[in-house]
């Protein structure tokens, strides 16, 4: 029998089971702190107010760290309850705005528990990081926007012309600059889009336009039974959720 494992076996039990024992009071501690810490709340930049309506924004808080983002929504002044952090009354509007504001405070706390459950670190800008979707399994627009112009740029002068070259990096400070302004952010992950493409265009009618998984975008496969209306109904159909989200 190994007399010196038992005896550490039985020194750790003790340790463990002590209700004045360190670690687990730091544990407790530590477990405590990280919920007590953690809060999702909304406010108004009312710096941007606007005939009457202000932008919302959210704020993440975690063990001191903030993000502040923009929930893409605005709101009438008056009818924004500044102590509540939401939107007063019970009128369409209201519960409307109140909803997605609480899908997006469930959506931030579900990705803060998945980063505590697998991380030894968190922070309010990972938690933000991850309900924009940028990881290592996602991609976003600017970012694969910026792969693809450095990928070009050395094929300048080989195979690609130079004129085509800035005409892009034009493009590319152009839909920067349009983000900033008009959405207030600086990119967007391509899944969010591909799940509103997806769902509008079920809604619509155009189903399997998933592309593989592994993959990831968009694919329609065009046989000699489609009809050539088909096709255009769908490109009619792309050209409309292209306004709606440019």
């Amino acid at each position: 029998m190994d007399f010196k494992r038992l005896f550490f076996q039985y020194i750790a039990l003790l340790f463990i089971t002590s209700k004045s024992s360190i670690f687990i009071n730091f544990v407790t501690k530590r477990s405590e702190f990280m919920r007590s810490t953690f809060s999702v709340l909304f406010y108004t930049k009312n710096q941007s107010l606007k005939d009457g309506r202000v932008p919302i924004m959210g704020r993440i808080t975690i063990n001191k760290t903030t993000a502040c983002f923009s929930c893409k929504r605005e709101v009438s002044l008056a009818l924004w309850d500044a102590k509540a952090n939401r939107a007063k009354g019970k009128s369409d509007e209201a519960r409307r705005l109140n909803q997605k504001l609480d899908h997006i405070k469930a959506q931030i706390t579900r990705h803060y528990q998945y980063i505590c459950d697998h991380d030894s670190l968190v922070t309010a800008k990972s938690v933000y990081n991850r309900y924009l979707g940028f990881g290592d399994s996602y991609h976003t627009l600017m970012g694969l926007f910026r792969e693809e112009l450095a990928s070009y740029k050395e094929k300048v002068g080989k195979e690609k012309a130079a004129s085509t070259y800035r005409g892009l990096v034009a493009d590319y400070n152009n839909l920067l600059l349009f983000l900033k302004e008009k959405r207030r952010i600086e990119d967007i992950a391509i899944a969010d889009l591909d799940k509103k493409f997806v769902a509008e265009a079920t809604a619509a009618g155009f189903v399997n336009l998933k592309g593989h998984r592994t993959v990831g975008g968009m694919r329609a496969s065009i046989y000699n039974a489609m009809p050539i209306e088909g096709v255009e109904k769908l490109v009619e159909f792309m050209k409309k959720f292209e306004a709606e989200n440019a």
